[in-house]
């Protein structure tokens, strides 16, 4: 048992470290940048029909990459 619970806590652990390499504090400055210009009055909302170019905006790894723009439904 005492086997079991250690593989999931390591398990757990290299996931998280893995997760906080992930957004680091220059991504998370590019995505408030970006946000910034869909919310210029900085109110925390976007309207629903600014998304999909917010989310083309951010570009990989936050949103999507430059080849969805002419995918999506205008």
């Amino acid at each position: 048992m005492r086997l079991f619970i250690a593989i999931i806590l390591q398990t757990f652990q290299e996931i998280s470290e893995k997760d906080s390499k992930f957004v680091n504090s220059s991504l998370s400055d590019y995505f408030r940048d970006t946000w910034c210009i869909f919310d210029p009055d900085a109110t925390g909302f976007i309207k629903a029909k600014y998304y999909n170019r917010l989310l083309i905006a951010l570009g990989e790894p936050l949103g999507w990459d430059v080849t969805y723009e002419h995918n999506y439904i205008k």
